[in-house]
C-alpha cells in the first residue's frame, strides 16, 4: 500500500504542474476551482479550499503553488490528495476530474417538485441511457478491488448486504464532528429513492443498525449521534445511504435529503411511497434532469435558457459522493 501511495503522489506531482485556471464556484465557505494542466495528454484538476469565508481570488492564487502532502483516496476513477496551504486553509484536490465533477460544486438555485410522471419521462430514460461501465468504480469498491483501506464493514449477504466504507470526502479525523460513512448494497436495479420498495425494509434496517454499530465501534461516537439518510437526487445512481453524526446546529437539508428511519416507516405503510409521492428536489442552474421552476418559463411552457447553459448540466456527476 505505502508503494502504490507514493506512486500515487507522484503521478499527482507530475500531473498538477502548470495548472492554468478554467472556472470557479464560489459556496459560502467553500471554494472549487476547475484547473487544466498544460501537460500531455492535458487535464483537469479540482481544488477545494475551506474556510470561514472562502475568497475565490485567494483560491486561484493557491493553484499555482501547490505541494501534495498525502493521498487519502486512490481508486480506478480518482485520486484525493491534502495539499500544503496555509494554517487557515483546508485544501484538498481531485484529479483526474471532469467538468461533471466539477459541476457538483455549484450552487443550487431553487426547490423544484418532481413528479412521479416527470422522472418516468425525463429521469428513467437518462437513466437507462448510461452505460454499466459508468459504475465500474463502484463495483470495484463491492468487490474488494480498491479502498479496501477505507472499509469499516462488509456484509456479503446476497440479498440484504452491504459495503460500509469511509465517505470519500472524509480524510477519517474529528468523527466526534466529521465523521461521514457510505453503505452501497450489493443488490442492483435500485438506481434512486423512487425504486424502494416495501420489499426493500430488511435491506434498509440491516444498513441501518449495523452500520450505526459499526462506526459508532470503531470511531468511538456514541450511536445515537449517528444516523443515515438518502440523497434525491443522489450524486451517482446506484442506491446508497449517507451515515453522520449529529452535531449542534445540524440540520435536514431541505429539498435533498430523506432519513434513512423516516424511509422505513413511509415504506412500511405503503410500498409504493417514494414511487408516488411528489418529490422535492434542489435545482441547479445548469440542470436538466430536474424540472423548471414555473418562474423560469417562458410564455409557452418552455424553459428560458440563459447563456451558456448545459444541456448535460449535472446528469452525469456520477463517480463522487
Amino acid at each position: 500500500m505505502a508503494m502504490a501511495q507514493r506512486k500515487a503522489t507522484e503521478q499527482v506531482l507530475v500531473d498538477i504542474q502548470s495548472l492554468t485556471v478554467d472556472r470557479v464556484h464560489n459556496a459560502q465557505s467553500k471554494v472549487a476551482v476547475l484547473a487544466t494542466s498544460k501537460g500531455a495528454p492535458a487535464s483537469d484538476t479540482i481544488i477545494v479550499v475551506e474556510r470561514k469565508m472562502a475568497d475565490a481570488e485567494v483560491a486561484c492564487q493557491l493553484v499555482s503553488s501547490l505541494t501534495v502532502e498525502d493521498v487519502f483516496l486512490h481508486n480506478d476513477k480518482y485520486i484525493k490528495a491534502h495539499v500544503t496551504a496555509p494554517a487557515e486553509f483546508k485544501v484538498a484536490i481531485t484529479h483526474p476530474a471532469t467538468t461533471a465533477d466539477f459541476e457538483k460544486y455549484q450552487e443550487f438555485s431553487c426547490i423544484v417538485p418532481e413528479t412521479k410522471e416527470h422522472y418516468q419521462t425525463h429521469v428513467m430514460p437518462y437513466l437507462d441511457s448510461q452505460p454499466a461501465s459508468k459504475l465500474q468504480w463502484l463495483y470495484n469498491v463491492l468487490d474488494g478491488v480498491c479502498e479496501a483501506d477505507r472499509v469499516v464493514l462488509r456484509d456479503e449477504d446476497s440479498k440484504i448486504g452491504f459495503v460500509l466504507a469511509m465517505d470519500m470526502k472524509w480524510d477519517g479525523t474529528h468523527p466526534e464532528r466529521d465523521l461521514y460513512g457510505q453503505a452501497i448494497p450489493h443488490v442492483r436495479g435500485i438506481r434512486t429513492l423512487r425504486d424502494l420498495r416495501k420489499a426493500h425494509v430488511p435491506l434498509l434496517r440491516n444498513m441501518n443498525d449495523q452500520c450505526r454499530q459499526a462506526l459508532s465501534a470503531r470511531f468511538g461516537v456514541p450511536k445515537s449521534r449517528i444516523y443515515g439518510f438518502v440523497h434525491y437526487y443522489p450524486s451517482y445512481f446506484h442506491f446508497h445511504v449517507h451515515f453522520v453524526v449529529h452535531t449542534a446546529g445540524a440540520s435536514k437539508s431541505a429539498g435533498r435529503t430523506h432519513l434513512l428511519d423516516e424511509i422505513i416507516l413511509n415504506l412500511e405503510q405503503d410500498s409504493k411511497y417514494y414511487a408516488n409521492k411528489v418529490l422535492f428536489v434542489l435545482r441547479k442552474q445548469q440542470d436538466r434532469l430536474a424540472p423548471a421552476h414555473p418562474d423560469d418559463l417562458g410564455p409557452n411552457g418552455d424553459e428560458c435558457l440563459t447563456e451558456g447553459s448545459s444541456t448535460v448540466g449535472v446528469l452525469a456527476n456520477e463517480g463522487t459522493t
